[in-house]
Formats: C-alpha cells, sequence, structure tokens
C-alpha cells in the first residue's frame, strides 16, 4: 500500500499541495485555470514515474519468472527470475 501511495497517489497530490499553499500564502482565491494547470502538472508527475518504474523496475533482460512451488520434498521454493532457455 505505501508502494502505491508514494508512486501513484503522492505524485498527484503535490501539485495540488503546492499550489494550495501557494494560494494561502499569497493570500489569493484558487482559480479554474489554476487548477487545470495544476492537474496537467500532477498527470504528468504521474505518468513520469509510471514510465520510470516500467524503465528502472522489473526482472532482467532476458529472464523468466518461475513462480514459487513445492519441491520433491515437499519443501516450499520461493519464486525467482531464472535465464530464458534458448532452443
Amino acid at each position: 500500500m505505501m508502494r502505491v501511495f508514494l508512486e501513484l497517489i503522492l505524485p498527484v497530490l503535490v501539485p495540488f499541495l503546492a499550489y494550495f499553499l501557494w494560494l494561502r500564502l499569497r493570500g489569493l482565491r484558487a482559480t479554474l485555470r489554476g487548477l487545470a494547470i495544476t492537474l496537467v502538472a500532477a498527470l504528468g508527475l504521474a505518468a513520469i514515474s509510471l514510465l520510470s518504474l516500467s524503465h528502472f523496475g522489473g526482472a532482467p533482460p532476458g529472464t523468466v519468472y518461475v513462480p514459487a512451488h513445492l519441491d520433491a520434498d515437499g519443501k516450499l521454493v520461493p519464486g525467482e527470475f531464472v535465464p530464458e532457455a534458448t532452443p
């Protein structure tokens, strides 16, 4: 849940919080144009975080995920990434 918050929710909320904090300090009121610009910035930050996660996260290239399973002795073998078998 913390990962979802840090990678998806926080990038959307930070621009709105910064905008409203800036308005509060300046003593101004929110406008529709300002909210629209903030929404675009928030969606841009969310897109950047998702793209960076897909680019830098995950398994190394050329590997296959083998899910957790029970071996012949009944012991639980955790899931792992193994090199892909070449035919």
